[in-house]
C-alpha cells in the first residue's frame, strides 16, 4: 500500500472513531514521472442513497473530468471513474451533496488503457438545471456493504496534470453521511497529507499520555 492510501485509511479510521456518521474517502491524483495517479481509500455509507442499476465495462478505463466544458442541461459536472473489464459495479445517486464546481479547467480526460489495481469506483457531482440542488452519483463493486473498506488505483500514461487540467489543491465533496477529500499534487510538490500529520500528532498524544502515566522511580 502506498503512503497516500495508508494516509487515507489512517484518517477514515480516526474520522469514524471520532464520529460514526462520517465516512470519509480519500483521493490522491499526481503525477509520478511519466505517468499520473489517481489513488483512493475509505469507506462509504450508502444511508440514504438510492440504487439505479448495475453497469459492466467491457475494459479497464479511468476517466476524470476537472470540469464541465459546456454547459446546458447540466449547469456543472466533475468527477472520476475508475473502471476494470468485466467487474459488475452497483450505481447509486443521492440528493443530499455540496462540493466545489470544478477542480480545475473544464474538459476531461478518457484513458482506454490504464493500469488499473483493486477496487473500482465511479464518483460524478454534478447539477441539472431542472433541479433545485446538485446530487452525487457513485458506482460501487457490486454487493458492496457500507462502510467496507474501499481501496484501489488507477495509473495514466501519456499525460500530466496540465494535459488534465487538475489544478493542484484540497477540494471536498459531502453527499449523505460521507465526505470525499481530492487532493491533486504535482510531482515537485507533493504535500504530507493531512490524515499523516493528524496520525503523527495522535501517535505523540498517546506516547505523552502513557509516559504520564509512568510508575516514577525514586
Amino acid at each position: 500500500m502506498t503512503l497516500s492510501r495508508m494516509a487515507g485509511a489512517t484518517a477514515a479510521f480516526l474520522l469514524a472513531a471520532g464520529n460514526a456518521s462520517a465516512m470519509l474517502v480519500d483521493v490522491s491524483l499526481f503525477e509520478d514521472g511519466p505517468i499520473v495517479r489517481l489513488e483512493y481509500s475509505g469507506t462509504v455509507d450508502l444511508t440514504g442513497f438510492n440504487f439505479s442499476g448495475t453497469a459492466t465495462p467491457f475494459s479497464n478505463s479511468a476517466f476524470i473530468r476537472p470540469g464541465l466544458e459546456s454547459p446546458g442541461f447540466y449547469e456543472y459536472q466533475n468527477g472520476f471513474t475508475v473502471s476494470k473489464a468485466g467487474e459488475t459495479r452497483d450505481s447509486y445517486y443521492s440528493l443530499m451533496s455540496s462540493g466545489p464546481q470544478n477542480f480545475g479547467t473544464p474538459g476531461s480526460v478518457f484513458d482506454t488503457m490504464p493500469a488499473v489495481f483493486g477496487d473500482s469506483f465511479f464518483f460524478l457531482f454534478l447539477k441539472q438545471s431542472d433541479l433545485a440542488a446538485p446530487h452525487v452519483q457513485i458506482e460501487l463493486p457490486q454487493g458492496y456493504a457500507s462502510n467496507t473498506p474501499l481501496d484501489g488505483r488507477a495509473e495514466l500514461s501519456g499525460t500530466d496534470l496540465a494535459t488534465i487540467g487538475a489544478d493542484p489543491g484540497v477540494y471536498e465533496w459531502m453527499f449523505g453521511n460521507n465526505t470525499l477529500r481530492l487532493t491533486v499534487s504535482a510531482a515537485s510538490d507533493v504535500p504530507l497529507p493531512a490524515s499523516v500529520l493528524l496520525l503523527l500528532g495522535g501517535l505523540g498524544a498517546l506516547g505523552a499520555v502513557r509516559a504520564a502515566r509512568a510508575p516514577r522511580r525514586g
